[in-house]
């Protein structure tokens, strides 16, 4: 019998946690569910460490393949945390910054990245994102550049064919320096906050917070929702 990809079992697990959370409440939610989600993090977290700074050995690819088997069980018991402490009234307030950011994170990643891929890198970008999907949801559920970087190696080498002396030193610091998606959504965040109390940006002060933010990503650490 075939095994389902990666990539579903991790996406039924986010459904299954919203809706566990909503059931079991914010008590047991945050008690028992939250701890496993932090096991998750943790495990992946433990890893980065050997695969900056050691070569990407058999063994450390299979610790790698033993983590992301556990990856759904974590990323469901994470939303469950969410949905069970916070509710699901939260996502309202926050539809019209989520919609924000979500289409400013996909305008960047399909438009900026698809030229850079093609461009660039001489590669079909729709070839590329079918081989990308496993970490970015990995990435979407973890709010962690770090925490997908163990997969997101494995992937450039098996998936990408991606040379190790090339992918061991751009990945690490790409995971650190190169987080486009912490200055689009401290930018919306600005944006809208401003909107909020009702001021006007002028464009010096626009391009402020585009400059602010770009800095503030590049200096960040690749922690779970560090901005």
């Amino acid at each position: 019998m075939r095994r389902m990809p990666l990539t579903y079992q991790i996406f039924i697990g986010m459904v299954v946690g919203l809706i566990v959370g909503a059931i079991v409440g914010p008590q047991v939610a945050t008690q028992w569910l939250e701890p496993f989600g932090d096991i998750f993090i943790r495990l992946i977290q433990m890893l980065v460490v050997p695969l900056v700074f050691i070569e990407a050995n058999t063994v450390i690819l299979k610790l790698v393949m033993v983590v992301m088997a556990y990856a759904p069980v974590g990323v469901a018991a994470l939303m469950a945390w969410v949905a069970g402490a916070y509710g699901f009234s939260i996502l309202v307030p926050l539809a019209k910054y989520l919609v924000g950011v979500i289409v400013g994170v996909f305008l960047h990643g399909a438009v900026i990245y698809g030229i850079i891929v093609a461009a660039i890198g001489g590669v079909n970008p729709w070839r590329f994102y079918q081989n990308a999907v496993d970490f970015m949801l990995v990435a979407f559920s973890t709010c962690s550049s770090g925490a997908t970087l163990p997969l997101n190696m494995e992937v450039a080498e098996t998936k990408m064919g991606v040379k190790r002396e090339i992918f061991g030193f751009t990945l690490p610091l790409g995971a650190t320096i190169n987080m486009d998606g912490t200055a689009i959504y401290m930018g919306v965040a600005t944006v809208l906050i401003a909107q909020f109390y009702g001021i006007a940006l002028a464009a010096s002060q626009q391009f402020a917070v585009i400059l602010t933010a770009t800095v503030a990503s590049i200096g960040g650490r690749a922690c779970p929702a560090q901005g």
